[in-house]
């Protein structure tokens, strides 16, 4: 009977570990690893593929207004010290008006995305906010 218990208890720790490492993996599924080709300004990347994304909710200035060399620069740098590499996770919406891709921008995936810390260090879109390079879109 006691091995009948033991071996039980080994069938549902198995099972936990195997249910939480594939939340694990499906998580990652979230996040796709792209390269980006070339910053368009402080809220539109253009990827490898050809594909441009769109920052989702952050407004940053257009070509010819105040902030737009800062906030595209900002992006570049940001870009360029994760080689080229960014994370996007999508949102609700696929894409804009433009056809663009509307995604949240990571620099490297998260542990746990609704982390505010971790959203704070890593989620463009958020530090373009943090930063004043951008503004919450729509306002």
């Amino acid at each position: 009977m006691l091995i009948l218990i033991v071996l039980l208890v080994i069938a549902i720790l198995i099972r936990a570990n195997l249910t939480n490492l594939i939340n694990f993996t499906n998580y990652y599924h979230y996040f796709e690893q792209v390269t980006v080709s070339r910053v368009v300004d402080g809220d539109t990347i253009e990827l490898q593929s050809g594909e441009r994304v769109r920052f989702v909710g952050i407004d940053a200035p257009e070509f010819g207004e105040v902030g737009f060399h800062e906030a595209r620069i900002f992006v570049v740098e940001k870009i360029s010290q994760n080689r080229g590499v960014v994370y996007l996770q999508q949102s609700g919406n696929d894409t804009d008006h433009f056809g663009r891709l509307r995604r949240y921008v990571w620099l490297s995936i998260p542990q746990n995305s609704n982390n505010p810390v971790e959203r704070r260090n890593l989620l463009l879109n958020q530090i373009l906010l943090d930063t004043g390079h951008a503004v919450i879109w729509g306002n």
